[in-house]
This record gives structure tokens, sequence and C-alpha cells, in this order.
């Protein structure tokens, strides 16, 4: 008998074969379907990728003229002020700007996103981003309004606002936050009920008892 190794096992050639695989040339479709069904799994997902851009590129903002924001090193100094700078690093970035990260993207998922749907009803990527930005404003606005002057530097002169910082400071806290909601609205990216973008079910799911093609 001979062995063509060619060819996939019956096993593997029957899974391939299944319609109800996803269509691997439609991922962005699978991937929003998907989020739809797991929330929580998706929340936790979008603010970990959110979390990282925001840390990574806080350090990359000298590069584009504003001042360098380590958000992992700030955050640690907070709870342990006297640890080397490399150990508040690897701390505040895994155990605070992560977890943060994480417990905002539930918090937006399971809380603010359903408010905000209740005034934006469509449910759409645009629609999706723009709620996304409105949670990030918010996140801005208690960052430079409040965590940054009282929490962080409260003996340092950064005043009403984090005006003391200048404009750049504050411009930057904006910047770093809507870059964590464009992350945010592309990992948790979900779609209306019983809707299927870019499919023929595009469109309001038919009432029950009624299937396709029937009057």
């Amino acid at each position: 008998m001979s062995i063509d190794a060619q060819s996939p096992p019956a096993s593997a050639a029957a899974y391939l074969a299944d319609p109800a695989l996803p269509d691997p040339t439609r991922a962005d479709v699978n991937y929003r379907v998907w989020c739809t069904r797991h929330p929580i799994t998706a929340a936790l997902i979008a603010g970990f990728i959110a979390s990282i851009v925001i840390t990574t590129s806080g350090l990359w903002f000298a590069g584009v003229g504003l001042p360098q924001v380590n958000w992992p090193i700030t955050n640690a100094r907070v709870f342990i002020p006297d640890v080397n700078p490399a150990a508040q690093f690897v701390i505040g970035y895994l155990f605070v700007v992560l977890v943060n990260g994480m417990i905002f993207a539930l918090l937006y998922v399971v809380a603010v996103f359903p408010l905000l749907s209740r005034v934006i009803r469509t449910v759409s990527p645009l629609t999706n981003l723009l709620k996304a930005f409105i949670w990030s404003m918010v996140l801005s606005t208690v960052a430079a309004g409040w965590v940054t002057p009282y929490v962080y530097d409260p003996h340092n002169g950064a005043g009403v606002f984090s005006s003391g910082l200048g404009w750049k400071v504050i411009f930057a806290i904006y910047v770093g936050h809507t870059l964590y909601a464009l992350n945010l609205a592309a990992f948790y990216n979900p779609v209306a009920p019983g809707r299927t973008p870019g499919l023929v079910s595009d469109a309001p799911a038919l009432p029950a008892g009624r299937a396709a093609g029937t009057p």
C-alpha cells in the first residue's frame, strides 16, 4: 500500500471541506462576529493591546516634538517610590498600566458601550470608534484634570488641569488616550444584533418563525 505524502488525513480534509468553516479572507468579519459573541474576552484582548500601544507611543512622543510620557514609571512611583527605575518600569507596566487598561476596557464593554448605544443607536465600525473615542476623552480628562496634578505630581507645580506642566503635556495625554481608543475600537468592534457585516445577512434578522426565502 502506497502512502501519498501530499494528501491530508481524512479528518483534516473533512474539516477543510466543512462549509461552516470561516473564510480566512474575511478575518475582519469573522473577528467582529466572534467578539460580539464573546464580549468579555474581546474586551480583555482590546484592553491588553490598547495598553501596549498607549505605553509604547508615550515613550516615542519625543520623536514628534511632544514630551515623553512614561506611564509605567509614573504610575509605579505612586506605589513604590523608592525602587530603582528599571523595577518601577517593569512593575508599573505589568501590574498597573496593563491591568488598568484591561479594567477600563471591561468597564467600557459592560457599561459605557451599552449606555452610549442608547444615544448612538447604530452599531458599525464608525460608531463603535466614536463610542470608544468618547470613552477615551473621559479617561483623558480624568488623567489631565485630576490624576496628573493631584496623584502623580501633587507638589511639583502641575497646577489646575496640569496647566503648570505646559500644553504639550496635556496634548500628549489626549493623544495617548486617542490611540488607546483606536485600538479599543479595532479589537472590540461588535456587529448589530441579528446582522453579519459584509455578508448577505447584513440586514435585520428575520422575525422568529420565518425562514429565508419565505414570504
